[in-house]
């Protein structure tokens, strides 16, 4: 109990008036930094003219969706379907809430603590105290953790702009793997005809005994190990085909379809010092890190300087007493260190910090390794994909041409030839998974970075030229691969000159 000192209603008065002057330290944008997040969003990605479907109303979102899938996906496209549709979007951003209560508890005062008493005298009544308290350090650090939870929801929003952007590269790998599956299974089809051809072939010859049952076991294994090898990649284009749309946040009954071909791989690509570089001022989760261990290091000062007193608290308390008199003054409780002085906090906040401080140089060291690593695979997918296109693919197109004029002039069998147009069709599923690996590691690239690549075209590139299903003309195939004479002999037709297959050239 205190006495009623002169200056103690002053005193009193002045704890309450800087305790509500220090009280909305912290302001917090209404929209709960979602622009600045999709700001960020648009500046590293291909979706130039969209935010995530948060920022929008829904008519908005089925409005732009609709629009989006009235023409077969690019890459561009199916990473803004990602950011209008995909439904793991809420989870991501509703961290930025999270993080928005704990800037709002950062900068505001704990509740003050209300304490009353009623004592009943045996001999003049009741006495009545009442008491408000609030911890000193929240008084007297409160701008300083104000600083701490504004830097927090920063670090927050530079944390949800990096899950996101993990998100669009996963739409746009997606893409690269569903339009390769697609043209993938295509070839492996063309493939399976030209072997079912000459599986057919095979048994008719067979049957004129002019083959043995070992030549014609073999072009029957050939044809079916095809078939399967067509099944697989039939397979591999369904899953491809649901995992994308999963990741665009399409229903099983949305109708849509992805452009036809891989683009071709880009003429130069930018030198690795120059993305390590970029790396450095992009990868927003490496600012999170950085962000982290500045907030941290702030933290772990104020403890230190502040565990001494942590427990200290000052108020104001008014009593009645029982004759009537009224006293009222400033309070002040500590706790007593008997059993524990507080230096676990500055412990804890110490270890916190060189925690935080460790995982800062190994994720600036894998950011390095990372952006190195993917543009190795980069430079060596692409020197796959032009070994394909440049050497393979025209040397198993001439080899079919030569082969063809062979056949044409009875030099050469049906058989070596059909083997000759599957091996064709084998250097453009090459070429094509090359390619195909291109864009990956590409992408790949651009994660390693945090934004788009600097030598990335702003318009459309020219699709690799492979042949289609029709170019391959099955039926001509099987109508020219010959007959069978009256004299059990292969005859061939040399009516038309048309050749028994034809291809494009890459």
């Amino acid at each position: 109990m205190i006495s009623a000192l002169p200056r103690s209603r002053a005193l009193s008065a002045a704890i309450l008036i800087l305790a509500g002057c220090l009280v909305g330290c912290v302001s917090v944008p209404a929209d709960r930094g979602r622009s600045e997040v999709d700001a960020w969003v648009r500046e590293r990605t291909r979706a130039a003219d969209d935010a995530a479907r948060e920022s929008l109303a829904p008519e908005t979102v089925a409005e732009r969706v609709r629009d989006l899938l009235s023409r077969p996906l690019t890459p561009g496209i199916s990473v803004r379907l990602a950011l209008l549709g995909n439904p793991d979007l809420h989870a991501t951003y509703a961290r930025l809430d999270l993080a928005v209560a704990d800037a709002y508890e950062a900068g505001r005062l704990a509740n003050p603590r209300f304490s009353a008493a009623i004592l009943d005298s045996n001999v003049a009544g009741e006495q009545l105290t009442l008491g408000v308290v609030l911890r000193f350090v929240d008084l007297l650090f409160l701008p300083s953790r104000a600083r701490i939870g504004a830097a927090r929801f920063a670090q927050a929003k530079q944390d949800v702009t990096h899950e996101v952007l993990q998100l669009t590269a996963r739409a746009e790998e997606s893409h690269y793997r569903l339009v390769a599956a697609q043209q993938l299974a295509a070839m492996r089809e063309l493939a399976s005809v030209a072997a079912g051809a000459s599986a057919a072939l095979a048994q008719r010859f067979h049957a004129a005994g002019n083959i043995t049952g070992l030549e014609r076991a073999r072009e029957e294994a050939a044809a079916s190990q095809a078939r399967l090898e067509t099944l697989a990649a039939q397979a591999e284009l369904a899953e491809a085909r649901a995992r994308h749309a999963r990741l665009l946040g399409l229903s099983a009954a949305t109708h849509w379809s992805v452009e036809e071909n891989l683009g071709a791989p880009l003429a130069t690509e930018a030198d690795v010092e120059s993305l390590t570089a970029l790396a450095q001022s992009s990868r927003l989760d490496l600012a999170a890190a950085r962000s982290r261990t500045e907030s941290l290091a702030s933290l772990a000062g104020q403890t230190r300087r502040t565990h001494a007193i942590a427990d200290l608290e000052v108020g104001v308390e008014r009593e009645r007493e029982t004759d009537g008199e009224r006293l009222t003054g400033p309070m002040i409780g500590f706790a007593v260190p008997v059993f524990g002085t507080g230096s676990d906090r500055s412990l804890r906040a110490t270890a916190e910090l060189e925690r935080s401080r460790a995982a800062l140089a190994g994720l600036e060291l894998d950011v390095v390794h990372e952006v190195k690593l993917a543009h190795a695979r980069t430079l060596n997918a692409k020197g796959r994909a032009e070994e394909f296109r440049s050497v393979l693919v025209p040397a198993r197109e001439a080899i079919v041409a030569r082969m063809q004029e062979e056949y044409n002039f009875m030099l050469a069998g049906q058989f070596e030839l059909l083997a000759a147009k599957q091996a064709e069709y084998a250097a453009y599923s090459g070429y094509i998974e090359s390619v195909r690996d291109y864009w990956l590691a590409r992408t790949e690239l651009a994660r390693a970075v945090g934004t788009r690549l600097p030598d990335t075209p702003d318009g459309a590139i020219a699709p690799i030229a492979v042949p289609r299903p029709a170019e391959g003309r099955p039926d001509d195939e099987h109508r020219h691969h010959g007959t069978t004479g009256n004299d059990g002999t292969a005859g061939n037709d040399r009516t038309t000159g048309n050749d028994v297959a034809t291809g494009g050239a890459p």
